[in-house]
């Protein structure tokens, strides 16, 4: 039985979890210093937020499945679409203009490339 990383994903060791949070610490520095302010968005959305956007092909390159609900989801394949049902849904609440930062993993079925 095999039970290495699945192919496109990826361990980091402590010394390469240490050079990407310094990496994201400093763009969160940078992001502050030019008045961004970060926003965590879900990794699970459902995959009509998705499909809309990018019509029925891009069902090949996610991950999807039917959760307990019988709803279908997915991994987040990208932020965009996360990031503007969110500025749609708290748009009476947002100062204008709105400057967001986010950070995290994305997840598509597709050749792994270095640095992805």
């Amino acid at each position: 039985m095999d039970f290495s990383p699945l192919r496109g994903f990826r361990v980091l060791l402590p010394e390469e979890a240490r050079i990407l949070q310094r990496v994201e610490d400093t763009l969160r520095t940078v992001f502050t210093l030019y008045g961004f302010e970060e926003v965590v968005l879900p990794t699970l959305e459902p995959f009509s937020l998705f499909e809309r956007k990018s019509g029925e092909e891009i069902e090949k390159h996610m991950y999807t499945f039917t959760d307990f609900g019988g709803r279908k989801v997915a991994l987040r394949p990208e932020f965009t679409p996360s990031a503007a049902r969110l500025f749609v849904q708290r748009a009476g609440e947002l100062k204008l203009p709105v400057k967001w930062s986010y950070f995290g993993s994305v997840f598509r079925y597709d050749e792994p490339q270095k640095m992805r």
